[in-house]
């Protein structure tokens, strides 16, 4: 029996020490597909548990949303409702999507492959739109006076302080609060938010300029920007509180980390003159995702990387996805960009796939070479172990 512990402790430690090394540094891509009836797809949120979420493409800009967890599946959609813009997922499957209609007002829904549920209104404001929702159901997004914000599905969904009023709110149990805004703030918006309960966003400043803000407990706090950066854009938040985004100034367009102590610029590929980049997701390792645009020096741009910028302890370091996923062939990603990893490491977004369309993807870690070595080592040392212990009893 004590021979026995020894193995298995031998056994746990060895695969122990493999761990580490299986969390950096290849992938396999899974081709999401695309739903029946559609011309495309795109991966845009997984949870912790590997529930995906996103949005599949009719043509003449009409969007339906889909969840993944096993078999795509569509999800339903409110009366009226022609796009479906999915942006967050949670472990239970409930998805965060703004429903947009032709001449109506944004609505802010959670949704499940058996039904749509609308958020409530805010006093004042007649339209919303969910942008994440966490493991409590708390969602955060925004509401507008009235109308759609059209830009939700770019990159900047926070209105100008000249077109209307739009404020970052959370919904809790459907009911809509708006949340308080930095001092001197104008129009607002709540992005994202993790099971603490942090909600990370952005807001306008009295001059138009963007800024970040997380708010804990509802208060709001400014998030720095780097040296030499004047304007700020947030896409995520992770469980540990760090938030990814992009900052613009001198120093060209970054993607950005905050830590609660620091901030990142994240590095770039070229010069940043011809470079900008976009921070889309984080875990709570300080991964990130998102992508490079890279521009001639006429302006016209040349390349698109989905791009893994890896945390060290200490600094970043960016990677090329396409040079890190051993089973790329036929694939192209000069279109589309990652959107969201979780704490597993799991990576979804879309590119061109084989046959030539816009398809979502899952991007999930594969052992190193060296860690299927000593793997394969450790088996060795514990089927040794095993034959000495026969002929000993023998």
């Amino acid at each position: 029996m004590k021979i026995q512990f020894t193995i298995a402790a031998v056994a746990v430690a060895l695969l122990a020490s493999a761990a580490p090394a299986l969390a950096v540094k290849h992938y396999k891509i899974v081709d999401l597909g695309i739903p029946a009836g559609s011309q495309s797809s795109v991966a845009r949120a997984i949870s912790s548990s590997g529930v995906i979420a996103g949005e599949a493409g009719a043509g003449q800009g009409a969007n339906t949303g889909y969840r993944m967890d096993g078999g795509l599946t569509v999800l339903p959609t409110l009366s009226g409702g022609t796009n479906f813009v999915t942006r967050g997922v949670n472990d239970a499957g409930v998805v965060a999507a703004t429903v947009q209609g032709v001449g109506l007002d944004d609505r802010a829904v959670l949704a499940t492959t058996g039904g749509v549920t609308q958020l409530g209104n805010v006093a004042g404001f007649a339209a919303a739109g969910a942008l994440d929702v966490n493991n409590s159901g708390i969602a955060v997004g925004y509401v507008l006076d009235s109308g759609s914000n059209g830009g939700i599905e770019g990159n900047l969904p926070l209105m100008s302080n000249f077109v209307g009023s739009q404020k970052a709110t959370v919904w809790t149990g459907g009911t809509g609060t708006t949340l308080s805004g930095v001092a001197g703030s104008v129009n607002s918006i709540a992005v994202a938010l993790n099971d603490a309960g942090q909600v990370a966003g952005m807001y306008r400043t009295s001059t138009n300029r963007t800024q970040g803000v997380i708010w804990n407990g509802g208060v709001a706090s400014a998030l720095a920007n780097p040296v030499g950066q004047s304007q700020a854009r947030i896409r995520a938040i992770s469980e540990a509180g760090w938030v990814a985004g992009q900052t613009s100034g001198t120093l060209g367009f970054h993607g950005t980390v905050w830590s609660p102590t620091a901030s990142y610029l994240l590095p770039m590929f070229t010069n940043p003159n011809n470079e900008v980049d976009n921070a889309r997701g984080i875990n709570s390792a300080g991964t990130v995702v998102g992508f490079a645009q890279q521009f001639d020096d006429n302006g016209d741009q040349i390349a698109q990387i989905h791009t893994l910028w890896d945390f060290d302890g200490t600094s970043y370091t960016a990677y090329d996805l396409t040079s890190l996923i051993v089973n790329f062939t036929g694939w192209s990603f000069a279109a589309g960009a990652p959107q969201a990893i979780n704490d597993s490491g799991d990576i979804v977004g879309f590119g061109l796939a084989p046959d030539g369309f816009e398809h979502g993807y899952l991007l999930t870690a594969v052992p190193e070479p060296a860690s299927w070595a000593m793997m394969i080592g450790g088996f060795g040392m514990i089927g040794g172990a095993l034959r000495r212990r026969r002929v000993a009893v023998a």
